[in-house]
């Protein structure tokens, strides 16, 4: 049975009309029987307000309400103000743009709780990644880690990526209905996208007043073209039958951010036992990956602990990854069981991990604690990768975000995406 979620991008604070979209989608899940997750701009969800249109509120009242950024495209936007060094500066003005906007969400739309960030367009900021956790929001739709389960724990968040737009089945014709089921039949779960605004218009509100620049003064913005009513139409249309199909073939049911983290809080908690550390050694011998459940992050912890006390057991929490890329050693040697200890004195958890550990490398020095744990009085190392294997995660292997989007022509990217990068040791399997 595949899990699928209907996520909406609901963006666009320039036109009172667009709003028409949103209460339309609203209602036709509504019908069908279906709660969506409309992800709201703090500045859209200011904008209903100020267009006095209680008749969306009403509509979305029935769906959960996610939070889809500040101000989406208006510049500077999350990665602007976020590619920078200082990780201190680049993580408070996040905290506190978002801050804002989150609240305007839920003053505006009279929401408690919101269980989901989505970016806007490539907004793949680290310190994305890790603030919307720290602001209460557990869970991230749209990003760049996916796996056939639906999703990742990274970054201390649940990711779950986006894999096909409305706009592209019904207006670009990417897929068929047919095809598209037989595609999510393999996932456990699986997120369909729209943005409201492009139901009725044939192009982004963005692209006309804010590409790579604030183009407008704010409230006096240009209209999209408009699609043509019996195109509209259609696609309404269409999104019944996809619904309909969907309940027709009884291998698809239909969930929310908040039922899947309450599944995900159901299992088990996550520890690691003293005992488990020889089958750990030997599944990390080679390269360093998740191991089921449980991240890099999460076993050099438990290690680290076993090391310094006499526990047995380690229940895992938050995790962090590198801010500078980790460097191994470049020739062989040999450490001892009482250097590895004294090396792991040193360690601090409760912010990024060093890009050196010693004289060695993390995954060098993950490499040794194990082996002392399993009885090694000194351990000779050999160099290895200090990063896990990218391959399953083409997307976060190959990010680069300068000159993507809308972003700035002055968006350098000069910190963003290696550092994505070097969070890989956070990722979790469900």
């Amino acid at each position: 049975m595949t899990e699928i979620l209907f996520s909406f991008d609901t963006e666009d604070f320039t036109s009172n009309e667009a709003a028409d979209a949103i209460r339309d989608l609203a209602n036709i899940l509504r019908e069908e029987g279906i709660a969506g997750n409309f992800c709201v701009v703090g500045l859209l969800a200011q904008q209903l307000s100020a267009w006095g249109r209680d008749d969306v509120k009403e509509a979305l009242s029935h769906h959960e309400i996610q939070f889809h950024s500040y101000g989406h495209t208006l510049h500077p936007m999350i990665n602007e103000y976020t590619d920078l060094e200082d990780y201190s500066a680049a993580r408070a003005e996040f905290l506190r743009r978002e801050g804002e906007g989150l609240a305007l969400v839920k003053e505006h739309l009279g929401v408690e709780r919101v269980y989901a960030a989505c970016p806007p367009g490539q907004s793949f900021s680290y310190a994305a990644f890790y603030g919307y956790p720290e602001m209460g929001i557990p869970a991230y739709i749209d990003t760049v880690v996916d796996s056939p389960e639906g999703g990742l724990w990274f970054c201390n968040g649940l990711h779950m990526q986006y894999l096909i737009s409305l706009e592209s089945m019904f207006y670009g014709h990417s897929k068929t209905i047919p095809q598209v089921l037989d595609w999510f039949r393999a996932r456990k779960r699986a997120v369909i996208y729209t943005h409201p605004n492009r139901v009725l218009f044939r192009e982004f509100w963005d692209v006309v007043n804010y590409d790579k620049e604030n183009l407008r003064p704010f409230g006096d913005w240009l209209p999209c073209k408009k699609e043509p009513p019996r195109r509209v139409a259609r696609y309404y249309s269409q999104l019944r039958r996809l619904i309909r199909a969907m309940k027709a073939d009884g291998d698809f049911t239909f969930t929310t951010v908040s039922q899947v983290l309450e599944d995900e809080n159901k299992k088990p908690a996550r520890v690691i036992r003293r005992e488990d550390v020889p089958a750990l050694r030997d599944a990390l011998r080679e390269q360093v990956n998740p191991v089921g459940r449980l991240c890099v992050a999460d076993i050099l912890q438990a290690a680290v602990r076993f090391l310094l006390t006499d526990e047995n057991e380690f229940y895992p929490g938050k995790a962090y990854g590198f801010l500078y890329e980790p460097r191994g050693v470049e020739s062989p040697v040999t450490v001892t069981g009482r250097q590895v200890r004294e090396w792991a004195q040193a360690l601090d958890f409760t912010g990024f991990l060093p890009p050196r550990i010693g004289p060695l490398g993390p995954a060098d020095f993950l490499a040794a604690a194990l082996e002392v744990l399993c009885g090694a009085e000194s351990v000779a190392l050999a160099p290895r990768p200090q990063q896990i294997d990218l391959a399953p995660y083409p997307l976060l292997r190959g990010l680069r975000l300068r000159g993507t989007w809308r972003h700035s022509d002055a968006f350098e990217d000069r910190w963003l995406s290696d550092r994505l990068r070097w969070q890989a040791w956070t990722l979790r399997h469900l």
